[in-house]
């Protein structure tokens, strides 16, 4: 996990905690728009989420060998539960697109808001580990 973290290229100030930044970045987005989204759609929050990078491919099943048949921009996309065996999408999720298609992304590709996030701090001349915001209590 911190590994991933490490390598995530994405960082952001955390709200109230002066010289601290996270990764995962938080997404920039228009609250107002998110919130009339959910209500045009009538779902939850949980059953969203957004592309970490620009373009990721929408596959037609879940194999990195399928068929591409869309891309994702950066925008919220809506994550489905999915009948598949597990052991075939264990890596993916499955998506609606905006354009109504139904695809597979990488799971490393979409992260859902409220992502936990490790947090660093400048200590002296080197970046050190100051705390993790995620499930359970902020450390």
């Amino acid at each position: 996990m911190l590994a991933g973290y490490a390598e995530d290229p994405t960082v952001s100030a955390s709200p109230g905690h002066k010289g601290v930044l996270c990764t995962p970045a938080d997404p920039v987005f228009d609250a107002s728009a998110l919130k009339a989204l959910l209500e045009a759609t009538q779902t939850d929050l949980s059953e969203w989420g957004y592309p970490v990078t620009d373009g990721v491919e929408v596959r037609a099943t879940p194999l990195e060998s399928a068929a591409p048949i869309d891309k994702l921009g950066l925008y919220f996309v809506r994550v489905l539960p999915d009948n598949t065996p597990a052991a075939a999408v264990a890596a993916y999720v499955r998506v609606v697109t905006p354009s109504g298609k139904t695809g597979y992304v990488p799971s490393d590709t979409i992260a859902p808001l409220g992502n936990d996030q490790l947090c660093y701090v400048k200590d002296g001349g080197a970046w050190k580990i100051g705390g993790y915001i995620g499930a359970g209590d902020a450390q």
